[in-house]
């Protein structure tokens, strides 16, 4: 026999509604989101040529459904299978060595050096952008200038429906 311990809670249909009504737009938001790219990526895939793929890649935090996630998780199941055939991985480089021999994706090893020389080249001005994990879609057509939606389009890209932001 389990225990099972309730605690008691009081609160008002007024707090519960101005809750409801705080998440609601979140949530809404995320719906219309959902149902638009479900029905572009439908469309998308009936017009496909036979020399054409559709790739969705999905942004949102936690996601792990997007491309890179799939060949991430493919890159680790053949480093499994080649182990599992007797040859050793102790280390990064024979990892990187052994992936690319067995497998089309090219793996280049990025080291500390090579980080600390990038960073270099970053400008020290360089502006973050607000709301980043907020934004579905982000398209630049010139240096310093980006525009954002928290909703995707797949309109012309200029069309300026679902809140385009202009972000310089």
């Amino acid at each position: 026999m389990r225990n099972v311990f309730l605690e008691e809670k009081h609160t008002s249909t007024e707090k519960l509604v101005e809750l409801t009504q705080d998440h609601l737009s979140n949530y809404s938001r995320h719906i219309y989101n959902i149902k638009h790219q479900s029905e572009r990526l439908g469309k998308l895939r009936e017009s496909l040529t036979q020399n054409e793929v559709v790739v969705h890649v999905d942004y949102k935090a936690c996601h792990g459904k997007g491309a890179p996630d799939g060949v991430g998780h493919a890159l680790k199941n053949l480093a499994d299978t080649i182990v599992s055939y007797g040859t050793s991985i102790p280390d990064a480089d024979t990892h990187a060595e052994q992936l690319n021999l067995n497998s089309s994706v090219r793996l280049f090893k990025i080291t500390e050096e090579d980080v600390k020389s990038s960073a270099e080249l970053v400008p020290p001005d360089l502006k973050t952008v607000p709301g980043t994990m907020r934004i579905h879609q982000l398209t630049s057509t010139k240096a310093g200038l980006i525009y954002t939606r928290e909703v995707s389009c797949f309109c012309d890209f200029a069309c300026g429906c679902l809140s385009l932001k202009r972000r310089p």
